[in-house]
């Protein structure tokens, strides 16, 4: 944590407000970051929201922009939305219905369970696992929660 956090958390009065330099800080929004909201499950959606194979919704948290999906064996996974070749945003909508995600720079094309399954370099095809969509972990009960923890900390 940002030592000048720490430092008007310790000045806190009881029973006051908090400082306005907490509610303005970008050191305080990067703790919180850090400390909240990367560690803990996040509501994302119902899931009513995706009820057919190919809908999704995207959703986007500081800089993580991710693209959440029912795929076609009905498991809904979660995405970074972003192109791996490079880097354009895959699904700009807030919520459709997509065949497949398809970059649209290049025409990248991904399944849902985000496997690269076409793309053109130089003329040449390539399909290469290397080059799937990076995931992150979704669960569902009734609603959708994802968690942008890194894999070595969650339960």
């Amino acid at each position: 944590m940002h030592q000048k956090t720490l430092k008007h958390l310790a000045l806190r009065k009881s029973g006051y407000t908090l400082d306005h330099e907490l509610y303005c800080s970008s050191e305080t929004f990067q703790d919180d970051l850090e400390e909240v909201f990367f560690k803990e499950w996040l509501f994302v959606t119902p899931a009513c929201e995706l009820p057919k194979k190919g809908d999704y919704v995207t959703y986007n948290i500081a800089n993580y922009r991710m693209i959440i999906v029912r795929g076609n064996d009905d498991e809904v996974r979660a995405f970074h939305n972003s192109c791996r070749h490079r880097g354009s945003m895959i699904c700009r909508e807030a919520k459709g219905f997509a065949a497949k995600l398809v970059c649209p720079y290049h025409n990248w094309t991904y399944d849902f369970d985000g496997s690269l399954v076409w793309a053109v370099i130089w003329g040449m095809t390539l399909i290469q696992k290397i080059m799937d969509l990076s995931k992150f972990i979704a669960r569902i009960y009734q609603v959708l929660f994802i968690s942008v923890w890194p894999i070595k900390h969650r339960i």
